[in-house]
């Protein structure tokens, strides 16, 4: 097989924030998929998307009614409209539960 070197390597921005993109919650099943947006440091570019299913069996502790259990319960610091906290507690979900690596959930 043949290969292709690049004369100047291609450099990637660094993934620094993840933002839900889609949500879809199917009751056949049940299962929920959630597409995330992961961006550069100032939001301004999207470097991939990623979904995430529940429930995976990666992660057999987090079932559909553990993720809609969160998506009514407030959590401590949210602030702002409807969609921004429901946002905020599906991200929240997902860090809790392991989906996420390491990192600082905010409002």
């Amino acid at each position: 097989m043949g290969d292709f070197t690049l004369t100047v390597p291609i450099t990637q921005p660094s993934k620094a924030k993840y933002t839900v993109d889609k949500l879809l919650i199917d009751r056949v099943g049940p299962r929920v998929a959630m597409e995330v947006v992961v961006q550069d440091s100032g939001g301004a570019a999207d470097i991939e998307r990623v979904t995430y299913n529940i429930p995976d069996s990666a992660h057999v502790g987090a079932p559909v009614a553990g993720f809609l259990g969160a998506l009514l319960s407030p959590r401590a610091s949210e602030t702002g409209s409807n969609a921004r906290k429901a946002n905020f507690r599906a991200l929240g979900y997902l860090l809790d539960q392991g989906y996420l690596p390491a990192g600082t959930l905010n409002p």
